[in-house]
């Protein structure tokens, strides 16, 4: 089931992705990293941020690498933990903010 996106992930979401991606962005972590990640236990709005984030800063603004990602995150998201360094603190994410992205 769905998992509307936080304010810190549509923030961050606004920063990577424009125009028609930015939808598709949306749509894919709003339902493909959501209450269907394998031993997750708080599949809320602000409790898929760490790993949502993690996704988006693996992105850098591509949507094939955004949907690799997620997809990583439904086999293991510990490991997409651990590429976005987001592993060792579980609020090191609450610091990451990507720069500004600009589409080509």
């Amino acid at each position: 089931m769905a998992v509307e996106l936080s304010k810190g992930t549509r923030k961050r979401l606004q920063v990577l992705f424009h125009g028609e991606d930015l939808e598709l962005a949306s749509d894919l972590l709003e339902s493909d990293c959501a209450d269907n990640l394998p031993l997750w236990d708080d599949a809320s709005p602000t409790g898929l941020e760490r790993i949502r984030y993690a996704a988006l800063k693996l992105s850098d603004g591509d949507l094939g690498k955004l949907d690799e990602a997620v997809r990583l995150s439904l086999t293991d998201w510990r490991d997409t933990l651990v590429i976005a360094e987001f592993g060792d603190d579980p609020s090191i994410h609450l610091q990451w903010m990507p720069a500004s992205h600009n589409p080509e």
